[in-house]
């Protein structure tokens, strides 16, 4: 289905909530027509900030369809354990080393993307910041 202003209203959530709860349009609808406005509006932006010299913004992340289309993120609880020679180890434990390393010389909010490698032979965690290879936290 293609959705136009006349049907759905970027601006009243509530109504495009209840058209997305009636099955009226999916999420792929609805993103899509948000593709659509933004490819409209940053055209748009462009030319006024060109022209009057102003510097509006229109993030390119913008995450409209979570305010229209209620959507709910579920966060399941875990905890890994690993075991080996008899021994456990919790990952909490092993992550809790790291950040204590880590901050000897940078700040926690430095760090976008963690990756952790077990080596359970040599009994060392490998920790990934960013993609560049950073600290090894011995297990025991």
């Amino acid at each position: 289905m293609i959705i136009d202003k006349e049907t759905m209203y970027l601006d009243k959530s509530s109504k495009s909530i209840l058209d997305a709860k009636n099955s009226i349009f999916t999420q792929a609808d609805l993103q899509s027509a948000i593709d659509r406005e933004l490819k409209q509006t940053k055209p748009f932006v462009r030319e006024i900030n060109d022209e009057l010299n102003w510097d509006i913004n229109v993030p390119d992340d913008i995450m409209i369809h979570k305010v229209i289309v209620e959507t709910k993120s579920i966060t399941i609880p875990r905890k890994i354990y690993i075991q080996y020679e008899g021994k456990q180890i919790e990952e909490d434990h092993l992550v809790k080393k790291f950040e204590f390393e880590w901050c000897k010389k940078y700040r926690l909010d430095e760090i976008k993307d963690l990756k952790i490698y077990l080596n359970i032979e040599a009994k060392k965690a490998y920790f990934v910041v960013n993609g560049s290879f950073s600290i090894i936290i011995d297990f025991e």
